[in-house]
């Protein structure tokens, strides 16, 4: 699409992106288009995946399976060996993001203080 309009484009990942595949191979993709396709040297867009961590309801008593756990390399082993290995996985990739997106938003108000800030789905 970059190469079609002349327009910046964001976009946001959600779980189905990693399907058939991981999430540091698609990391990997999606920084090298992103470094291909700049958005805009004036706008920083900053974000993290939303992982489903089990925290919220009553993972223990729920019969709802997701597929991430069959289609995303990192969560496909946890579901493999049991359902608590799962749920430890999927808190371990939330935890891991919410502390990066924290560290990097830091970073920006330290070194970015001229740019617009952009943290989806938030202004």
């Amino acid at each position: 699409m970059a190469k079609h309009i002349a327009k910046p484009i964001c976009f946001v990942l959600g779980n189905h992106d990693y399907y058939q595949s991981g999430v540091k191979n698609v990391r990997q993709k999606v920084t090298q288009l992103s470094q291909e396709n700049p958005l805009s040297k004036d706008i920083l867009l900053l974000g993290e995946d939303c992982w489903a961590d089990g925290r919220y309801g009553n993972y223990s008593d729920s019969r709802v399976m997701l597929n991430d756990s069959r289609m995303i390399q990192e969560l496909r082993e946890g579901n493999i060996i049991g359902k608590y290995q799962l749920l430890d996985a999927m808190q371990k990739l939330a935890d891991n993001d919410a502390k990066r997106l924290e560290n990097n938003l830091q970073l920006a108000v330290q070194e970015h203080l001229s740019k617009k800030i952009i943290v989806p789905p938030f202004r």
